[in-house]
């Protein structure tokens, strides 16, 4: 008796023979600041491959007395004291004062991000945050920038300052909610900051070589991960959406007025006349992303087209942050599994390779090409139209085609090109067909023989 073959599966979709796991393989666009998309590999994607921070027994330490001379030689007014790496050390110092060496663990991963007015950082970062699942909120650099500290500078005639900046993040960094990952918005704002990013990734991987043989600390020290992610939309896209920004609060609070439910929220003063939305814009593209690109090439540097709809700049953000194993595994761990292909690898190949099949099942084997497209259309065909509701057919077959492996393979290759999801069970039946006699003083049985 021939072989009962079993092909299951949900109906619909593009299959991948011999239940290859699905997914997109799909090319991704950049924006560049001229606007226009130029298509960029994956192997561009770079993160800067330097070496290992300095051994732990050659890092620079800073002398209790030269910070107490930097911080009070140093005034509030460093906005033009563009020596980020001593910037960045006395910040450092100052932080490592209160928390101590081993207190200064910070999150595994820190996701910096810029853009241009009006192109919806606001809504994106929560969308951002749930993609790379980060539970913690993103700190806002504006709102550190009011409080208590830095309010004190300003009481006392000082200017908040790269340093005042950079420490006031620093510390909220060390909080243990951002411990899994953070989004930071609105940093870096100038070329200081933009350097001290990088000092800060170096100091990172520093610690951890630090703690690399104490068995107790050292999964607190993990590979750091860095990313830049700038929303872009042009100049004129940003005036219109800033001053579309006034208009909805207008009638936001036309309503409260009208109802007395609410409160009354004051528009931006940049949202309210062009030439401010303008100077805004200009800022942005003159000073912002000008320290942006001193880190693109050090760090993932994510620069999205947001001149679309929210739903787009969502679908952009999603192919975005693809999960890349080579960053977000540790060294070990992705040079152990490195080998195992990935799943959009295995499609892709398979795909290729399933086309080129039924190019060579027409060519070699054109009869039994036919018989199996007969045989589906016969037999398959009005199965899979009755159970196209369910989304899930099974179909049990005894027919004697199946017999030849080749065959097998065209049934496979042939459901799958046409969009369905196949697997295969093969159940073989043993039936007796000869018995050998019995055996005078015999009493072990009788041999069955089957097929």
């Amino acid at each position: 008796v021939a072989p009962a073959w079993t092909l299951t599966g949900p109906l619909g979709g593009l299959g991948a023979a011999y239940a290859a796991p699905m997914a997109t393989v799909s090319a991704m666009d950049r924006l560049t600041m001229t606007g226009k998309l130029v298509g960029l590999t994956d192997g561009e994607r770079k993160l800067a491959d330097e070496p290992e921070a300095q051994e732990a027994d050659s890092e620079p330490e800073l002398d209790a007395k030269d910070v107490a001379f930097h911080e009070e030689t140093l005034t509030h007014k460093d906005s033009s004291f563009h020596d980020a790496q001593m910037i960045f050390d006395l910040a450092w110092a100052a932080v490592e004062r209160i928390y101590g060496r081993d207190g200064c663990v910070f999150p595994k991963e820190l996701l910096f991000l810029g853009g241009a007015p009006g192109s919806g950082k606001g809504t994106m970062s929560g969308y951002i945050r749930k993609m790379r699942d980060i539970s913690a909120p993103a700190v806002e650099v504006s709102s550190l920038l009011q409080g208590e500290r830095m309010q004190k500078i300003k009481d006392e005639g000082g200017l908040v300052g790269d340093q005042d900046v950079l420490q006031a993040l620093l510390e909220e960094l060390l909080k243990p909610q951002y411990s899994a990952g953070v989004v930071i918005d609105g940093f870096p704002r100038t070329r200081v900051q933009a350097q001290c990013i990088k000092l800060l990734f170096d100091k990172m991987r520093w610690l951890r070589q630090v703690y690399a043989d104490d068995v107790v600390l050292r999964h607190r020290f993990r590979r750091p991960i860095f990313r830049i992610v700038v929303l872009y939309v042009d100049e004129e896209s940003s005036v219109m959406r800033q001053l579309q920004r006034a208009k909805r609060l207008e009638a936001e609070n036309n309503k409260v007025i009208d109802t007395g439910l609410g409160k009354i929220k004051k528009a931006r003063a940049t949202d309210v006349s062009e030439d401010l939305a303008r100077q805004r814009y200009r800022v942005f593209k003159e000073e912002v992303y000008d320290a942006l690109k001193l880190v693109k090439d050090n760090f993932f540097f994510h620069f999205l087209d947001a001149s679309g709809s929210p739903e787009e700049v969502k679908d952009l953000i999603f192919h975005e942050f693809t999960y890349q194993s080579s960053l977000e595994l540790g060294d070990e761990t992705f040079e152990r599994i490195r080998l195992v292909p990935e799943a959009k690898q295995v499609v892709a190949q398979a795909r290729q390779n399933m086309v080129q099949r039924l190019s060579a099942y027409v060519t070699d084997h054109p009869e039994l090409f036919d018989q199996v497209v007969e045989m589906i259309l016969m037999e398959f065909v009005h199965i899979l139209r009755r159970q196209a509701l369910a989304g899930r057919a099974i179909i049990r077959s005894n027919n004697p085609i199946l017999s030849s492996k080749i065959a097998l393979n065209m049934l496979l290759d042939i459901l799958s090109e046409r969009g369905f999801y196949v697997t295969l069970e093969v159940q073989q039946e043993n039936v007796p067909t000869r018995v050998e006699p019995a055996v005078p003083g015999d009493f072990s049985g009788q041999a069955i023989h089957c097929e």
